[in-house]
């Protein structure tokens, strides 16, 4: 099977391309059905990477000129029936062409001094792709994904209060769900919090502001961004059923990462179910107020599920 290929502008290259050298061509990567669709420059290009690589004309010490590239096209041609086809013609101009632009592999450095394959031209790609791939994910993004997570949960009322500092440092959660309960008549409402937190570094010293939420909160999570690819340390698993709060991975795809977060790109994985607990009543009250529910109006007016249209 062909390796897919990845977009950089108007051109593609492997995935498999690394820093100090491209992944050989296969005679797939030129074929009819491999290409059918994509601009006439793209496709000279790639079959002109194909034979360039081949022959060995990866330098401007080491070209073709036009007349041997036509002819190498040829001998494919009448060995493998299902090659991209383009007329001769096209060929040369769109060789002339793309060898000018820096978007493409293929070089000249003159009339009559032949083409080569750049092959730093991947090298370039590759550390660009490296960079975007590797840009750390700020928390703040982590928080519309949590808000969506706990609507789809059945939480009435979730927010995103990062900003709210009226509880101190160590009871200031970063997403919020509130809902209603009626039991036997009896109106109660359920809490939960979550800390996020975007990487596991810390997370010994972390996990305690989710611990300290307990004391307001029903529910209280502890909620790390992590690649597809990390493995969890299972020690977590531990502290959290001692503490009494709950786990929650949010997991980007490897292929993802340092992309905009997406709440249909990413993986929720309940490690640990937030038990209820008992909560303060003081200082859940105190919670309260600093979100500004003082009664059950207020707690109308508060915040809205994502999910719904309207105010509950």
């Amino acid at each position: 099977m062909c390796p897919k290929r990845v977009s950089f502008g108007s051109f593609c290259v492997h995935k498999q391309l690394k820093k100090t050298s491209m992944k050989q061509k296969r005679i797939c990567d030129i074929q009819e059905s491999t290409l059918e669709g994509s601009s006439k420059p793209y496709q000279t290009s790639e079959l002109a990477t194909y034979i360039l690589e081949s022959k060995g004309a990866t330098s401007a010490e080491a070209t073709m000129s036009s007349r041997e590239i036509l002819e190498s096209y040829h001998e494919l041609q009448a060995k493998h029936i299902n090659v991209i086809y383009i007329p001769d013609n096209s060929v040369l101009t769109y060789l002339s062409l793309i060898s000018s632009n820096e978007d493409y592999p293929i070089k000249c450095h003159g009339r009559k001094k032949g083409y080569f394959l750049d092959l730093e031209f991947f090298t370039r790609e590759s550390e660009e792709k490296e960079t975007i791939v590797q840009r750390d994910p700020k928390e703040s993004e982590m928080y519309p994904l949590l808000v969506s997570w706990l609507a789809t949960e059945g939480y009435e009322k979730v927010k995103d209060i990062s900003t709210n500092k009226g509880m101190g440092k160590w009871a200031n959660p970063d997403v919020v769900g509130i809902r209603t309960l009626d039991i036997f008549r009896n109106t109660m409402m359920e809490i939960v919090t979550i800390e996020a937190k975007r990487d596991v570094q810390n997370w010994r010293h972390d996990i305690f502001e989710a611990v300290a939420h307990t004391m307001f909160a029903d529910r209280s999570y502890y909620a790390y961004l992590c690649k597809e690819s990390d493995k969890m340390d299972k020690q977590m698993v531990n502290y959290a059923q001692k503490f009494k709060i709950g786990i929650l991975a949010v997991i980007v795809p490897d292929d993802q990462w340092g992309q905009a977060l997406s709440s249909e790109d990413v993986i929720f994985r309940e490690i640990v179910p937030a038990p209820m607990q008992e909560t303060n009543p003081d200082i859940r009250k105190k919670f309260l107020l600093s979100l500004g529910i003082y009664d059950f109006d207020s707690y109308k007016q508060f915040a809205i599920n994502p999910l719904k249209e309207q105010k509950i």
